[in-house]
């Protein structure tokens, strides 16, 4: 009488397979999103804040008429000139020769230019001319070249269009820096970075 043998190859029983540390896992999202936020707001910030600015601030007002002793033209019409004299002295010929001297560190006049404005009030004879640059002295200076320009381009003006231009306030620099500060900026960033981070975890589950 024979006994059956058993075969000597047991069955391989696989376990089950070992899952990846999810707390791991998220951790490091977490910290991949936060350090990649902080970078992004320090890059933003560098690149822009600090900026200045500083403005002037011009009238327009009737012309004296030396021979009739009184002035030209009316106060509302001064209103309306204003305006067109805010497009008038933004154009190159009037700004390009004052603002030529700030046109340094490889930064063409066409580049002061852009960061020079001049607006006019909607209810007043008034210019604003501003200036935005790096330090606030540097925005002063230029503020102040730009609106003595435009006065002496429109200067000749008065005795045929009846109004004058004249320096109401001189330039005078901001007390606030333009936008947000750098450490803020890479505060903002961080946040936005491990919000985003958290978001990607809700998806994934």
């Amino acid at each position: 009488m024979s006994t059956p043998t058993r075969s000597s190859a047991a069955p391989v029983v696989e376990g089950p397979r070992l899952r990846p540390d999810r707390r791991r896992q998220a951790a490091l999202l977490l910290l991949a999103g936060l350090v990649a936020g902080l970078l992004g707001g320090l890059v933003y910030g560098l690149a822009t804040t600090g900026s200045r600015h500083a403005s002037a601030y011009l009238v327009v007002a009737p012309a004296a008429d030396p021979a009739a002793g009184s002035t030209t033209g009316d106060a509302s019409g001064a209103t309306t000139y204003a305006k067109a004299y805010a497009e008038v002295a933004a154009q190159p010929d009037v700004l390009d020769a004052a603002l030529a001297p700030f046109a340094t560190d490889g930064r063409t006049v066409d580049d002061v230019a852009a960061d020079v404005t001049v607006a006019a009030s909607q209810d007043a004879p008034l210019l604003t001319v501003s200036a935005a640059a790096d330090d606030a002295e540097r925005a002063r200076r230029i503020a102040g070249a730009a609106a003595e320009a435009v006065v002496d381009y429109l200067t000749p003006t008065a005795a045929s269009s009846g109004y004058a231009v004249r320096v109401l306030t001189p330039a005078a620099a901001a007390r606030s820096a333009d936008g947000l500060s750098t450490p803020l900026t890479v505060l903002l960033g961080g946040v936005v970075g491990l919000v985003g981070a958290g978001a990607v975890l809700v998806l994934r589950r």
